[in-house]
């Protein structure tokens, strides 16, 4: 959670206003633990989606395919 002066100051009334839930949601975006709230985090790579990992290795095999068949 970001913690500084003036947010402490606010947390108590932020939660009776809002809720915990919604008050660490916005504390992990602010601090940026979470920088899309309610998405999955992602490496640069994308392993995390399989639909788009199994797109890459098809692609990569077609590529394969052309490079083989241009070079005959």
């Amino acid at each position: 959670m970001v913690t500084c002066h003036k947010t402490l100051q606010y947390l108590n009334a932020f939660v009776r206003m809002y809720g915990a839930d919604a008050v660490e949601a916005a504390s992990a975006a602010m601090s940026g633990e979470a920088a899309f709230y309610g998405l999955q985090p992602v490496d640069s790579d994308l392993h995390a989606f399989a639909a788009h990992q199994s797109l890459l290795k098809a692609y990569e095999k077609l590529q394969r395919a052309k490079a083989a068949f241009w070079a005959k």
